[in-house]
């Protein structure tokens, strides 16, 4: 993402778009300490989806370093978190995230993280 993506949305928080750059660079433990600043900010469902979002960071982070029980732990954290959350694609403008797609890339990742085998394509959050 670019200054170009900050344009796009204004009233986005600033630490959310560079968390996701981060996250999408597979920068994850970059990204976990960006949002986690965030996070510590939010309220409501906002919080809930940007601590999934730290979840899903820090179990690629793991994934990444053959730490496949805590990936796999961490995933089901971040997916409950949506759970409890009942984030959808009509979600606050301060979140603009296709979770729904996010979600759909953590669940097709599960069985290999299940299996111990190594990624070779990364998920990449997208914005609505």
């Amino acid at each position: 993402m670019s200054v170009n993506q900050n344009q796009m949305f204004p009233n986005v928080p600033p630490l959310l778009i560079k968390g996701v750059q981060e996250f999408n660079n597979q920068s994850y433990f970059d990204c976990h300490e960006t949002l986690e600043t965030l996070w510590g900010t939010q309220n409501g469902p906002e919080k809930l989806l940007t601590q999934a979002i730290i979840q899903f960071a820090v179990a690629y982070y793991h994934w990444q370093r053959s730490n496949f029980q805590g990936a796999e732990r961490l995933f089901k954290r971040g997916l409950a978190k949506i759970e409890q959350a009942k984030i959808d694609q009509s979600a606050s403008a301060a979140h603009p995230i296709d979770i729904h797609d996010l979600v759909d890339q953590i669940v097709s990742d599960m069985p290999m993280v299940t299996a111990h085998k190594t990624l070779t394509e990364f998920p990449v959050i997208r914005f609505l």
